[in-house]
């Protein structure tokens, strides 16, 4: 199953990933310097990338990004402001105007605290972007697919300085493609959530929500719903002044509104552990186990009609690890070399159940399951598949001065094929510049005294 990702093609991330680097500094900054709440960045990226395709017949491409933000971080007592706004112009070397695009981004949130113990925050984002060419479908693999993506969300929490927190959240978004193909991934999502959190020391959190999510396929037919209930255990440690461990478990209870599609249970969960000894290296390592039911509708369309009256079992495991060292030589220059591995495996279970002919079956003195195959067509079936994708990077940053970056990011890459995949390889090297200017707050002077 293909997950349809937020971010836009490589170029697009690099030069959005640049900007972040710096647009953070500058927030920090901002929320550190009453005089600072502005800021805005620019940067150039070239991309070449040896299979833009990510096809077994490669096709390189050479892609460009122009992007801007511009961002606001501006606390008011005990009130916080947030907003930026991302803009890229993204062009196409090879494609040219097949794929050709503009990108945007908007992120914004408030949040304010009141009475002695409680917090309230809103938020909300807009993006639309070019849809990741690997996340296409194969048989349209290179198509100017603009993903549209809006959330809106709220949080409530009790206990700020306490020994214990409650915090309860809510979270609406919707996804939107511009090819009419992409009809049946397009989803309405609601979700909500309760979290306990408990503070034993300074440096330890346990966190326990219940959390579940409805996700409706808008263009689907029949009309698809799919629940799922999300128990999650959760932990943050700072072992040491040097290590810091993250770690996530989830049980998970996924149903269906489809009277053919069997409920499933599973676990998931993520581990992550930062070390930082003295010197000039650091380390991450990471793990995680997702699993879901397979809601990519356009591969099940064909099986409509054979399978009406089949209860079907699907559920895909993905097993991701990564790793990486970052060695800062200088307070300007820093070397990342990182690995990435990732394993999927797609179960699809197909059983025929026409309980109503259960008693032509009981005459001949056969198994239902057998009469069906024999004299209707319809058999049990079984299918797996798995695939695995590997990615290996080396990434460069260069600071010269507060408001000016360099970074180059080379990765080697591919994938097995599987049900879902195309079998793939290749490499790519993106180089992106950045400059950001915080000098508009001079601008604004008295605007908020």
């Amino acid at each position: 199953m293909k997950k349809f990702a937020l971010n836009s093609v490589p170029a697009v991330a690099l030069a959005v990933q640049a900007l972040g680097l710096l647009a953070h500094g500058s927030a920090v900054a901002a929320t550190s310097d009453e005089k600072l709440p502005f800021y805005i960045s620019g940067s150039e990226t070239l991309l070449r990338d040896s299979n833009f395709s990510r096809t077994d017949r490669p096709q390189a491409e050479t892609v460009s990004s122009t992007a801007a933000l511009l961002g606001l971080s501006k606390a008011f007592g005990r009130q916080q402001y947030d907003l930026n706004t991302q803009f890229a112009v993204n062009r196409y070397a090879h494609y040219k105007e097949l794929l050709n695009n503009d990108s945007k981004q908007v992120n914004g949130s408030v949040s304010s605290q009141f009475l002695a113990n409680w917090q309230l925050s809103l938020g909300g984002s807009y993006s639309q972007n070019l849809n990741p060419i690997k996340d296409n479908v194969n048989v349209e693999r290179v198509v100017k697919n603009i993903r549209t993506y809006n959330s809106r969300n709220v949080a409530l929490r009790y206990g700020l300085d306490a020994l214990w927190s409650l915090t309860l959240t809510g979270d609406a978004n919707t996804v939107r493609y511009s090819q009419a193909s992409y009809g049946g991934f397009e989803a309405n999502q609601r979700s909500t959530s309760m979290r306990v959190n408990y503070y034993p020391t300074d440096t330890l959190v346990w966190g326990l929500a219940y959390r579940p999510v409805s996700t409706h396929y808008v263009n689907s037919s029949p009309d698809r719903t799919v629940n799922d209930h999300n128990i999650d255990l959760s932990t943050n440690w700072l072992v040491t002044g040097l290590s810091k461990l993250d770690a996530t478990f989830t049980r998970r209870r996924t149903s269906y509104s489809d009277d053919d599609m069997a409920a499933t249970r599973s676990w998931s969960g993520s581990l992550g552990w930062r070390y930082t000894p003295g010197g000039m290296f650091s380390y991450n390592l990471n793990a995680s186990r997702y699993t879901g039911t397979d809601r990519f509708n356009t591969e099940f369309a064909g099986y409509a009609a054979n399978e009406a009256n089949a209860r079907r079992d699907t559920l895909n495991l993905s097993t991701n690890f990564s790793a990486s060292m970052q060695a800062a030589f200088t307070a300007k220059t820093s070397l990342r070399l990182s690995y990435a591995l990732s394993k999927n495996r797609y179960n699809y279970t197909s059983v025929a159940n026409f309980s109503g002919q259960a008693e032509q079956a009981q005459i001949l003195g056969i198994p239902l399951s057998d009469f069906l195959c024999t004299f209707q067509g319809y058999c049990n079936t079984q299918t797996e598949s798995r695939s695995i994708q590997h990615t290996t990077g080396l990434t460069l940053t260069f600071v010269p001065t507060r408001s000016v970056s360099t970074q180059c990011d080379l990765q080697v890459y591919s994938q097995t094929r599987d049900r879902y995949g195309i079998r793939y390889q290749g490499r790519s090297l993106g180089c992106s510049v950045t400059a950001t200017l915080d000098s508009l707050s001079p601008l604004f002077d008295g605007w908020f005294d």
